[in-house]
């Protein structure tokens, strides 16, 4: 385990062979105190020290799933899919100095985000309550940034948490302007506009019959109700029209 001030704490072998856990216990919390602890699967880990009266007063931060969260496309939560993923070279260690480098690693990979990108992680984390919502405050990674050499991303990753501008909401214009079969054709039929803007577009004639219906209810103010199998392309024919 290692304290979330990245102070590594000790390995499994430099813990007192043979020795009675309630002394073992009694080191626990002296050593971890109010210590935010980082570990492999939080909860098993949680549950097990509860379990023999080891309580920790602040809460773990599960590198698997802070990993999860900042190497997309993780193979698996493990520990060698977690130094793979992050460039760390194999070595022989025990799972505490693993998930140590691990931790610091990530720490790393935080810090190198903007500080727009920080606040919202850190406040939505925050909202979740997520235990490391606190790595993605930006004063902290600031300080980090201080310590240790970080490369930045030159532009915000996470644009999707940008405000942007609200459209405006469109208004009736009052016209009731029927929409024809060659109009549909001359956007999904052969040659239309869409083969000629989307790249490898394919030609699906039930996907044509199917806007076709929608523009005809859509002429007469009806309702339509359609049954349309997988590959049809049902969204194309029903927002074209």
């Amino acid at each position: 385990m290692s304290s979330a001030g990245t102070r590594r704490g000790p390995g499994c072998s430099s813990l007192p062979a043979g020795g009675r856990w309630a002394d073992i216990a009694r080191d626990l919390r002296e050593l971890l105190c109010d210590k935010t602890v980082v570990t492999r699967d939080a909860d098993a880990v949680l549950a097990v020290l509860a379990a023999d009266g080891v309580r920790l007063s602040a809460p773990a931060i599960d590198v698997a799933a802070l990993g999860a969260l900042m190497i997309p496309g993780l193979p698996a939560p493990d520990v060698p899919s977690l130094r793979e993923s992050l460039g760390l070279p194999a070595t022989d260690q025990d799972e505490a100095q693993h998930i140590a480098d691990i931790f610091e690693a990530l720490l790393v990979r935080i810090a190198e985000y903007d500080d727009l990108t920080l606040d919202r992680l850190h406040l939505h984390a925050t909202e979740a309550e997520w235990p490391f919502a606190p790595l993605f405050a930006p004063a902290r990674n600031v300080r980090l940034r201080g310590d240790i050499p970080v490369r930045r991303l030159d532009l915000p990753e996470l644009q999707f948490l940008r405000d942007r501008p609200r459209e405006e909401e469109l208004e009736p214009t009052g016209s009731i302007e029927d929409i024809a079969d060659s109009a549909v054709q001359e956007i999904l039929g052969p040659g239309g506009s869409l083969s000629g803007i989307i790249s490898g577009f394919e030609r699906r004639v039930q996907q044509e019959q199917m806007a076709e219906a929608v523009a005809h209810a859509i002429n007469e103010s009806g309702q339509l109700l359609v049954e349309a199998g997988t590959g049809t392309g049902k969204s194309l024919a029903y927002l074209v029209p």
